[in-house]
């Protein structure tokens, strides 16, 4: 448990998802925003792993692989141009 390295890493994360929502989200569909959603999402589950006890190996393997998916899924659908969950 080291809760100021799991900070550390989540708001580095965040500053990143606000880097690729802003400067490079104008082309979503781009290699550049997709890895950088990527990179953002999987921090973020690895930060939030930080501040538990006793994680396995296989925890912070999958956490990192899940949360980069749907971290990536989840801006694209939010921040899509005309799409259907656009707000």
């Amino acid at each position: 448990m080291n809760p100021v390295a799991g900070a550390l890493l989540m708001a580095a994360s965040l500053a990143l998802v606000a880097v690729g929502v802003w400067v490079i989200r104008p082309r979503a569909s781009t290699p550049a925003f997709v890895v950088t959603m990527a990179i953002a999402g999987a921090g973020l589950g690895l930060g939030a792993l930080c501040f538990m006890d006793d994680v396995g190996i296989a925890s912070w393997f999958l956490t990192a692989v899940v949360m980069a998916v749907l971290q990536t899924a989840h801006t694209m659908a939010m921040v899509a141009g005309d799409g259907p969950l656009r707000t």
